[in-house]
Formats: structure tokens, sequence, C-alpha cells
């Protein structure tokens, strides 16, 4: 029973990887062959909440990763001084940096000479960027492109999608359902800030000796899927997609047990989303 136990873990794990494999040059075969640099245009769903959902394309910004690094905007823009803000922060975000938007800036800053090297060589310095850009590395990538060309070219119309998304924000409703100011003041919805991913990531002994935004991805892959309504199970599937090397490592039925160390560290950390979620 073990044995088959293990068996089907890790056949589990090998059709998730094809799956992965499969999408990744489905995407780059579309892009190839049907859109290369021409423009194009997507149909937008409007739901009743005023969410937009991208619909009927193969290719479009709420896809994967690779997906939202190759979709550009159509006509670029001059970018001045002040806009570099959002550059830094948009290269901050998809590297793994936490903090406050300025600190997440400094950050970035902090990480220019590196950028720099990887956006003007990205083929060689592949095995670098490849590893440490776990959390979106081809948008961060696309990213360094940016940074290296604006840094060549002042006056460079950027046709680069710079996104700003709200983090957390499954906790921030059910704190707000339920009245629970405590659980608001874990999510930020108070005056201090907090870093959701990094603080359960803390928790765990065996993130210690990971970089830091390896351990904060290895929990919010678990966290996404835990907060729409997944389990144990359901993280252990995202981990087989992973592209940390720490998860790489793992054999299929470790990522298990690693799924189980890491949802069981998000519900004790936040008791109440777990009333909530077990209520509904």
């Amino acid at each position: 029973a073990a044995y088959w136990r293990r068996w089907y873990e890790s056949e589990k794990a090998r059709g998730t990887l094809v799956t992965k494999h499969h999408e990744f040059h489905k995407t780059l075969k579309h892009c190839n062959q049907s859109l290369q640099d021409r423009e194009f245009y997507q149909r937008v769903f409007l739901d009743y909440r005023g969410r937009m959902y991208l619909s009927k394309g193969v290719v479009n910004y709420q896809g994967g990763d690779l997906q939202r690094s190759l979709v550009e905007f159509a006509k670029g823009k001059t970018v001045r001084k002040a806009d570099m803000k959002w550059l830094w922060i948009h290269l901050a975000n998809i590297y793994g940096e936490k903090g406050t938007p300025d600190e997440r800036e400094q950050a970035a800053k902090k990480l220019k000479k590196k950028f720099l090297r990887w956006g003007k060589n990205p083929a060689k310095t592949y095995n670098e960027w490849g590893k440490a850009c776990t959390d979106a590395k081809w948008q961060c990538i696309r990213a360094c492109i940016e940074l290296a060309t604006l840094k060549i070219i002042p006056k460079h119309k950027s046709t680069l999608i710079c996104e700003i998304d709200q983090s957390t924000s499954c906790l921030q409703h059910i704190a707000l359902i339920m009245g629970d100011e405590d659980l608001a003041e874990q999510v930020n919805m108070g005056a201090e800030y907090h870093d959701v991913y990094s603080d359960v990531a803390a928790s765990l002994s065996r993130l210690s000796d990971i970089p830091r935004n390896h351990s904060r991805k290895i929990v919010k892959t678990a966290m996404v899927a835990w907060t729409y309504g997944g389990t144990k199970w359901t993280a252990c599937q995202a981990y087989h997609k992973s592209d940390i090397p720490y998860v790489q490592r793992l054999s299929a039925r470790d990522r298990y047990w690693l799924a189980d160390d890491v949802i069981n560290a998000i519900e004790w950390r936040y008791r109440r989303a777990v009333d909530y979620t077990q209520g509904m």
C-alpha cells in the first residue's frame, strides 16, 4: 500500500509537469505563429462585482507568468523620472521583496546592478535569474530588459505593463465580513504593515535556510490555494509546478508533507479565518 501511494504521488507530479510543459509550448507557438508583433484586442467580461476577466484568447494578461511577460501595450509611453518609482516597485514585487511601497522601491534599487546585468544579457545570465526570480521569473526578466533599455535610451517609449494588485485580499474580505479587528490588523487593514507570507514562513524552521523570497513564495503558493477553498492536496499540486529549487529537489511525497506543514502554519496563525472557511 505504501508503495502504491508513493507511485500515485509521483505519477500525479509527472502529469502536472507535463501539463505545465505543454502550456509553455502552446503559449510560445501561438505567439510566434499567430500574434508575433501584431496588435490585437482582448475580449473582456465584466462581472457583477466589477471584476474584469479576459476571455476567448489563448494568450492574455490574466494567464500565467510567461503570458504576462509577453503581452505588452500596443502604444508606448515615455517614462518620466517620477514614473520610475512604479517600475522599481514592479521589479520588487515580481522578484519577491516585501514591505511598504517605499521599502520595496528601495529594496529594488539595491538590486539595480543585478537587474541591469540580467536585462543586458538575459540568455547568458539565465541560470542566475531563472533560479533567483522564483516568484515570476519571466515577468522579472522582461522588467529587467526594460530597465536596461531605459538606462541606454532614456527617452525609450515603454510598452511594459506594470501591475498593481491588492495583497491577501481574501483574508481582508474575511476580516471585514466577520467584523474581526484582530484579523484585520494581521492582514494590513490597520496602521502597521505585515508581510503575511513572510510571517508564516518565519514560523517554519524547515524554510529558515533558503532565500527569503523563496520561502515567501512557498507560503504564498499554498495560501493562495487555501484562501480560495483549496486544501493541502491543492497546495501540493501547485508545488509540483514550482520553479523553486528547494521544492524541485523534494520527492512528490515530500511536497505533500511540505504542503501539510505550510497549511498547518497558516491555519494556526489565522485561526479566525479557519472558523469562517469551515462555517462556509
